[in-house]
């Protein structure tokens, strides 16, 4: 949003539905409108009800890895480059092309199904 609030009336400035809590009066149940027809979860919406990965599993290290050296070079998407002056798009460019033969160096193209 941009700065502005629900007023404290609007459907949505409701609180979070608690099945285990009776709701305050004036506010409505919203739990079984058609949530489990479009797989919505009641308690985190469209967002899945379990946290998501911080790190994936240790056969992926080395993307991680990798990943890790994208972020602390800050390397730069490509669209991002090209509006800067020469000098720092050539020196964002080497940044990058050097990454990326880094990790064609570490996983060599292969016929290799990955599992999960």
């Amino acid at each position: 949003m941009n700065g502005t609030t629900v007023p404290s009336n609007h459907f949505l400035a409701q609180p979070r539905p608690d099945s285990s809590q009776p709701l305050p009066p004036g506010f409505v149940d919203t739990t079984t409108l058609a949530a489990h027809d479009f797989d919505v979860d009641n308690r985190t919406g469209f967002m899945p009800p379990q946290p998501p990965l911080r790190r994936l599993p240790s056969t992926w290290d080395n993307w991680e890895t990798s990943l890790e050296q994208a972020i602390s070079q800050r390397l730069q998407l490509a669209e991002c480059v090209e509006v800067l002056d020469h000098s720092h798009m050539l020196l964002e460019m080497n940044k990058s092309n050097s990454w990326r033969y880094n990790v064609t160096q570490v996983y060599p193209r292969s016929q290799t199904v990955l599992e999960f």
